[in-house]
């Protein structure tokens, strides 16, 4: 399935004036409350999360609205070009003013750099997954915030069932310790053949639906079963002799 690339504004929800311009693959409301998160749970300092606190003084938000949807190889270009058509933007990128214009040249190229060093995914055996030129290209792939990128570069750690890392500092020598809430999940038949692969119980579930909830794949890993005509297992199996009999017992088609 083609992801969906919205590039989208932030506005005063009083004088519509347009103060951040950006890109998404997640819904438009997911994104607004992405931007919440960062600015009210995460405390993020990027001038946009400080405009959002401003605003939450006078207890208003900012309104989200979409200005085009655009194809993956498209994205940036769009962006740049929407970004030069609004003043008084809070973006870092080239084409925002206003709130940034008293940082220093220096400054600004310091935090446009960081941006871009190159990021590399890894699964959780090490292996290099894909490879990324920036932090907002890591994560619209992975459909989550810069900052889920920028704090799991800034520890070595993991986000969406992958290790993120910047490809500086990767080398086989050093290997990093999977750390991450979601765990990638394996799906097979009852042929014990691979059908699918997910980054977390989440994905699995949306995507298949075996059952009613995402719990009845969760129990299934849980006592190395069945769900729907499917075994889903965290681990890649390579034998599937001790799991046969009880697959069987729990297999309900």
């Amino acid at each position: 399935m083609v992801k969906e690339y919205k590039i989208y504004t932030l506005s005063h929800p009083l004088t519509k004036e347009v103060r951040y311009v950006g890109v998404t693959v997640s819904s438009l409301n997911q994104r607004l409350s992405q931007h919440k998160y960062a600015a009210f749970t995460k405390k993020a300092d990027m001038h946009v999360s400080k405009w959002f606190r401003k605003l939450k003084e006078e207890n208003l938000t900012p309104t989200i609205s979409l200005l085009e949807n655009v194809k993956k190889e498209d994205w940036e270009e769009r962006e740049r070009h929407w970004i030069k058509q609004f003043n008084n933007l809070t973006n870092i990128r080239e084409g925002g003013q206003g709130v940034i214009v008293d940082r220093s040249l220096e400054s600004r190229q310091r935090s446009i750099n960081a941006h871009k060093k190159a990021i590399l995914l890894l699964d959780k055996e090490n292996n290099i997954v894909n490879e990324f030129t920036s932090l907002k290209e890591c994560s619209l792939f992975l459909n989550v915030g810069i900052s889920s990128v920028s704090n799991a570069l800034k520890s070595n750690g993991s986000t969406c069932g992958y290790i993120v890392i910047y490809k500086s500092d990767y080398t086989k020598s050093n290997l990093i310790s999977y750390t991450g809430r979601y765990k990638t999940v394996y799906q097979y038949d009852f042929n014990c053949n691979l059908i699918n692969i997910y980054n977390s119980i989440k994905d699995a579930f949306q995507a298949v639906k075996p059952c009613k909830y995402s719990s009845g794949i969760q129990e299934a890993i849980k006592n190395k079963g069945a769900c729907g005509k499917y075994f889903w297992s965290t681990e890649k199996i390579k034998n599937f002799e001790p799991y046969i009999k009880k697959l069987k017992f729990n297999c309900k088609i």
